[in-house]
């Protein structure tokens, strides 16, 4: 998801929001969030975001972005899984 917070380190860029099903029908705050790619764009320049839970239980997600200043946005796809988020979950920024 793009992240709209504008008083956060990560607003604009690709984020993973995790929680259970229920605290997003609920709009809670969540677990927590993770930067999945750091948009060098606008901050409307990432979003729109697929995502796919793969047999194995890893996820693929596909978005579009600005990875480097100079360039237009590129379609990017992510594989991970919830263990390696949940490993970098204390390092939102990384």
């Amino acid at each position: 998801m793009r992240h709209t917070a504008t008083d956060s380190s990560t607003h604009g860029d690709f984020v993973g929001w995790v929680d259970t099903w229920d605290d997003l029908i609920l709009a809670k705050l969540g677990q927590y969030r993770r930067r999945l790619l750091r948009n060098h764009g606008r901050p409307g320049d990432t979003g729109y975001a697929g995502l796919e839970v793969l047999p194995d239980g890893s996820f693929v997600s596909t978005t579009y972005c600005v990875m480097a200043h100079t360039e237009s946005p590129l379609m990017v796809s992510l594989r991970f899984d919830l263990d390696e988020i949940d490993q970098r979950a204390t390092n939102l920024d990384g």
